[in-house]
Parts: structure tokens; C-alpha cells; sequence
């Protein structure tokens, strides 16, 4: 009696102790997607940059910046030190909603207004007709009815100009039991489209996303901007009478919302997905999140520094708490070790105009350029991945990884044991090996399209401009479209692109020019025109060959 008394008490006990974790399905883990605007490799404490046996090479970069935060999910995870996204935001928001790339789904530029490019004027291109409308769920016709983001107010549209489709990521999610939350920067789809709204897409819920890239303010006094680039649903809870900052405006709305999910019985054993999306750290920078001023005086490193480098490094720590709030409130409801964090950015810092941080296209040093070129400082991100349980606590892995493969690896991570059925074609792999760390992918080509004219890089000379390239193991193949001019790189030795190797090695040129040319082509990818005068003497009207095709390509 007495025996069964005590066991009873443990079964008890052990029923208790375990309330919780039953509460989740265990093979269904929370996923934390902490996706950052415009920050560049080096734009952290945390050092991405390593040598040939994994030793940090710190810069005077990681010295400038506070991320804690970073730091801590990097010594509880994996550091990527290979991962590539788009140059410019919506090819890469559009890559990871659908697992496409940017040459297949044909957003290769940024998108706002309905039927509107946002290509800048070149004197030798014209873009071509690409999908200026964005992407949009799968079944959406041209025109239609459909609810605007946040008020839900119902409108009629029409699309003139094209766009892509998918089957979406928080869709696919949402089938395998998940609670699905939208929390800040959208820009998937133009204004007065299905796409402008998160909702539909997938989302249960949308905090702050619409079709706008950037706020027009950071400050609540300002109502976080104006006109077309407000940012909308965050006119309560005395944000804008308090003067909160965006960064934490948005962070607290997120917290909010998973408490309320926490504490819902009818939540009770659904995961969550958390698609954490801060419009920090894009411009404007003319303000700084002043509760981090104090920490940024001139650090006297022998580099520019300015008002505005300041202003930037402020929203970068502001960023980093964010993602340390998120850390807090799973440790302090126990669900750390159900969630996974998979932190990135989605296209290089910005390097570019006096007004936007220094100018200075060594900004993402030790990369070249930023923001809108193909040379690493506009494509190589920073990515740390944290799951519990698979990762190696401060692991390093050098895998190629790319925007598109967050599709399949988030869908992986959920349950899926194959690929569901898509609309689209998935250019993208998943890397969850590497999250087991292993090696993958090493003789993968990484392919980059940029068939536009990107506006803050128009006319700037060395680094943009449309263009095409491929990465394959430590070479890098760029073509520029205007002159045809091809460059080449192995970045395993020369991580700053100083040397360009193409004059003195034809075959692996011809050999790289090939392998774009195909997957271009397997893409059904678009090229641009050349108007009258242009460098190569083309007729006008003419398509920019594909690199295999172009006159330039050096002989055998």
C-alpha cells in the first residue's frame, strides 16, 4: 500500500513535470525566423569573418558594434559563414516565401506601387518587363477583390503588369498544425494587391506588414512616417504619445502576441512560427534609437565616422535587443528548448551616398561594395541557426547556403519528410544537415540575377548596375550586362575582390559562363535590352546575351 502510495506520487510528479513539454508536439518545434533589413556581414560584434581553421579574423567592425545578443545565440548555435541572399530586399523576401530564386520568379527589383517599376534610368539598358507587382499567393487572378493589410478592408484591383505566384511558406506551415505570426517589414506584393497583405499568405496574424521597405520614420512622435511608407497598425498602446521606436514597438507587439498564445488553452499543443522581420536596419538613419546613443562615440580607429554612422550603429544594438527580448521570454516560459532561431539579413549594408552611412564602398570591409552590387558586401550575410538538440553550440560551417533554402529547411524542420506539392518550381535545398553539421553543397553553383537598375545604384559607377553571377566552391563569375565585361574572383583567397582573375584564367571563365548560362536558361530568366550608343555597340532593341552567347567571352 505503501509502495503504491509512492508510485503514484512519482507518476504524479513526473505528469507534472512533463505538463508542458506534452503541451507541444515534440517532432514540431517552434521556429523563430529573425530576419534583419539591409544589415551587412561585419555590422556585428560577432565575427563572421574566419580563417581556414575557424579562428575569428575580427575587424574594426565587430569592435564598433554591440550585439550581445548575437553573440549569445552564436555560442548557443551554428555560425553560417557562406550564406548569400539578394542583393536588393524583395528578390530575397520573395526567395524565402516561395524557396524560388530571384531569375525564376522574376522579382528582381524592389516593388511598391502597383503596375509601377521602381527600375532608376541608364543610359545603355532598359530592364526588362519583370514582375513589378511581386508575388502573390497561388489561384490569385489579375484582378479581383482583396483586403488591404491591417484594417482588412475590402478593395478592388487589377494587375496590368506581371507577377509571380507561389504556393507560400506560412501556408504550407499553417497545413502542419502551426500558429502563423507576421511581425514587421512584408514587401512581397504592390500596393492594392492580394500580396500587399500577409494575411494572405498564410499568416494567422500581421503585425506592422504591408507592401512599404522601409518606414518613413523610426520615431513615434513621428507615427512611424507618413503617406506611403507609414508604417500601419501600431497607433495604440501610446506608442506614438510615449515616442517609442519602432524597433521596440514592434518587439513588443510580437511579445504581446505570443503571450496571448501561450496563455489561449486552444492553443494548447500548437507550434508557432515567428516570421520576426524588424524594418531596422534600413535607411533612414538621420535618427538615432536614442536608449543606445550613449554607447557610440568616436571610436578613433583611423575610419570614417560620421553623425550618421552613430544613428546606424544605435539601430543596430536596438535590432540585437529585439532578438535578445525573444531569447528572454522563451527562457522565462520554458520554451527554449522546443524553438528553433534561425537569424539572417537579406541583402548587404548599404555603402553607397553621403547621406546613407559613409559613402564609402569599404563600409562592409573586409567586403567590397554593399547593398545592390553582386561583390560579397551586397550578398554574403550574416547567419547564425539554433536548434535544440541538432545544432553544436558554437559550431562554424562553411556550407554555401542561399535565401531560396530557407523554404524547404523550414518546411523540413516542421515535419515535412518530402517537399509538399508547390505551384512553383523550389530552386532551393534544404541545409538541415548543415544544421547537423554537416558539410554540404560544397560544388553547388549559387546563382545571383539583377536584370535592373537599381535606383541608389544607378550611375555610381564600379560594383552595379544590372548584372548576373554565379558562385561555385571559391570561385565567383560576374557578368556585367552593359559592357558584357567579365570578372573573376576566387574569394576564398581574396574575400575583398581586389584580383580580378578573368584576363589571366579564360577556361575557368568560359567554364563559370556556361554553368550561369544554363541555370539562367533552366530558370527561363530575363535579360535586359540595350538602348542606342551603348558600350558593346548592340543594336538597340537587342537582348543582352547570356554569358555563353556574349562576343566578350574569351576564346579557347
Amino acid at each position: 500500500m505503501k509502495f503504491a502510495a509512492l508510485l503514484s506520487a512519482a507518476l504524479l510528479l513526473v505528469g507534472l513535470g512533463t505538463a508542458d513539454a506534452a503541451s507541444q508536439d515534440p517532432g514540431k518545434p517552434n521556429i523563430i525566423f529573425f530576419l534583419v533589413d539591409d544589415m551587412g556581414w561585419q555590422d556585428t560584434s560577432v565575427p563572421f569573418w574566419r580563417d581556414a581553421e575557424g579562428k575569428p579574423l575580427r575587424t574594426y567592425l565587430n569592435d564598433r558594434y554591440r550585439t550581445p545578443n548575437m553573440e549569445k545565440l552564436a555560442d548557443k548555435g551554428v555560425v553560417f559563414t557562406n550564406a548569400y541572399a539578394s542583393s536588393i530586399c524583395s528578390p530575397t523576401r520573395c526567395s524565402m516565401m516561395s524557396g524560388m530564386s530571384a531569375a525564376r520568379h522574376r522579382v528582381t527589383n524592389w516593388t511598391l506601387q502597383r503596375d509601377t517599376s521602381t527600375d532608376a534610368n541608364n543610359k545603355s539598358i532598359t530592364p526588362p518587363d519583370w514582375a513589378v507587382n511581386g508575388i502573390q499567393p497561388a489561384k490569385v487572378r489579375p484582378k479581383g477583390t482583396t483586403t488591404r493589410p491591417i484594417t482588412g478592408e475590402r478593395i478592388k484591383y487589377e494587375m496590368k503588369k506581371p507577377y509571380a505566384t507561389c504556393t507560400p511558406l506560412p501556408e504550407l506551415l499553417r497545413k502542419k498544425g502551426y500558429t502563423t505570426i507576421h511581425c514587421g517589414k512584408a514587401h512581397w506584393g504592390s500596393r492594392n494587391t492580394p500580396g500587399a497583405d500577409p494575411k494572405n499568405f498564410g499568416f494567422d496574424y500581421n503585425i506592422a506588414g504591408t507592401e512599404i521597405g522601409g518606414p518613413g520614420s523610426y520615431l513615434g512622435r513621428d507615427h512611424y512616417g507618413k503617406n506611403q511608407f507609414h508604417v500601419c497598425g501600431l497607433d495604440e498602446n501610446n506608442y506614438y504619445e510615449d515616442d517609442v521606436f519602432l524597433t521596440e514597438a514592434i518587439t513588443r507587439e510580437a511579445l504581446s502576441r505570443l503571450t496571448k498564445l501561450n496563455e489561449d488553452p486552444k492553443e494548447k499543443g500548437k507550434p508557432f512560427y515567428l516570421y520576426m522581420s524588424q524594418y531596422a536596419i534600413h535607411a533612414p538613419l538621420n535618427k538615432a534609437d536614442q536608449r543606445f546613443a550613449g554607447n557610440y562615440k568616436d571610436p578613433k580607429d583611423g575610419r570614417p565616422w560620421s553623425n550618421i554612422e552613430r544613428n546606424y550603429s544605435t539601430l543596430i544594438e536596438g535590432m540585437d535587443k529585439s532578438l535578445g527580448d525573444l531569447m528572454n521570454w522563451l527562457e522565462e516560459n520554458k520554451l527554449t528548448e522546443s524553438t528553433v532561431i534561425i537569424f539572417m539579413a537579406d541583402n548587404g549594408g548599404l555603402s553607397l551616398a553621403s547621406s546613407t552611412r559613409s559613402g564609402d564602398r569599404n563600409a562592409n570591409f573586409p567586403l567590397f561594395c554593399g547593398k545592390g552590387s553582386f561583390y560579397e558586401g551586397g550578398i554574403r550575410e550574416p547567419m547564425i541557426a539554433y536548434w535544440p538538440g541538432v545544432t553544436k553550440a558554437g559550431s562554424i560551417n562553411r556550407s554555401p547556403v542561399i535565401v531560396e533554402d530557407f523554404f524547404p529547411t523550414l518546411l523540413e524542420i516542421a515535419g515535412y519528410k518530402k517537399l509538399p506539392k508547390t505551384v512553383q518550381k523550389v530552386d532551393g535545398l534544404s541545409f538541415v544537415p548543415a544544421l547537423r553539421g554537416e558539410s554540404i553543397n560544397g560544388e553547388r553553383p549559387l546563382i545571383f540575377h539583377l536584370p535592373n537598375i537599381w535606383g541608389e545604384g544607378s550611375g555610381q559607377g564600379v560594383g552595379y548596375g544590372p548584372q548576373s553571377a554565379v558562385i561555385q566552391g571559391d570561385w565567383k563569375l560576374i557578368y556585367r550586362h552593359a559592357t558584357q565585361k567579365f570578372e573573376l574572383y576566387n574569394i576564398a583567397e581574396d574575400i575583398s575582390e581586389k584580383q580580378d582573375l578573368a584576363a589571366s584564367m579564360p577556361d575557368k571563365v568560359r567554364e563559370l559562363a556556361k554553368l550561369l548560362s544554363d541555370e539562367l536558361r533552366d530558370r527561363d530568366a530575363q535579360m535586359p535590352t540595350y538602348k542606342a550608343g551603348n558600350p558593346v555597340g548592340a543594336r538597340a532593341g537587342s537582348e543582352v546575351p547570356l554569358p555563353i552567347d556574349s562576343p566578350k567571352l574569351p576564346k579557347k
